[in-house]
């Protein structure tokens, strides 16, 4: 992936989370994106078929808990002001750039360390 903004969390992650950003935006209510975050404290939090950034860094921004990093798969254009959320939160934000999703969990599987 790629490092998006200047923020870099020092924060350890323990996981992480895939999710189809325009699913989570149309299906779940705000209460449940809300546990849904509740489940993601240090974790990494990957939004797939992410335009442009915008709807998943409002709905971040507005969320009471907050991803250390968030990782987009292969947006089409990044909004700037998605960058300029994620620098006044504190999440580090990185593009990937897998072809394939398939792909990208590979990766993450691959970084996971047993404990």
């Amino acid at each position: 992936g790629v490092l998006i903004n200047s923020y870099v969390t020092d924060k350890k992650v323990y996981g992480y989370l895939v999710t189809d950003s325009i699913k989570a935006i149309i299906s779940l209510s705000g209460m449940e994106f809300y546990q849904a975050l509740s489940l993601m404290v240090n974790k990494v939090v990957v939004f797939t078929k992410v335009s442009s950034g915008r709807s998943p860094m409002i709905a971040l921004k507005v969320a009471p808990i907050k991803p250390p990093i968030v990782v987009f798969h292969r947006p089409v254009n990044l909004d700037p002001l998605a960058l300029e959320l994620s620098e006044s939160e504190n999440m580090t934000v990185i593009v990937s750039t897998k072809a394939h999703e398939e792909d990208l969990v590979k990766g993450l599987k691959s970084l996971l360390v047993e404990t």
